[in-house]
């Protein structure tokens, strides 16, 4: 999944043409739409959610898109993650929701 956190959207393309599914995990549990939000790349998120991309996954620490979108500030990927279906009341493994994980980062409006 290095291809969504370096905005190289023809490498998602590749990666779907492939037959890999958009949904796969990494070693980490983390799909490409988590990576994606997680480095603030908009346009691949998008991208993402066109091939079908399930926004309810969470890795193997419980962080799903949202959680680590919003813990970064990027406000446009959380609402557009909320928009589309991403789980509001996701706890990650500690308990924390997202709402709370990005408030804690200073980032409290990331999650409305």
């Amino acid at each position: 999944m290095p291809a969504a956190r370096a905005r190289d959207l023809e490498s998602i393309d590749l990666f779907i043409q492939t037959g890999i599914d958009i949904d796969t995990l990494d070693s980490f549990g983390n799909t490409a739409l988590i990576k994606a939000g997680s480095e603030g790349q908009i346009e691949a998120v998008e991208k993402i959610f066109g091939l079908g991309a399930d926004p309810r996954r969470a890795n193997k620490l419980g962080h799903d898109d949202l959680i680590v979108a919003s813990a970064k500030g990027f406000k446009n990927i959380s609402q557009m993650l909320m928009n589309r279906g991403a789980n509001m009341g996701l706890r990650e493994s500690e308990g924390w929701a997202a709402s709370f994980i990005s408030a804690c980062n200073g980032h409290s409006n990331a999650v409305i």
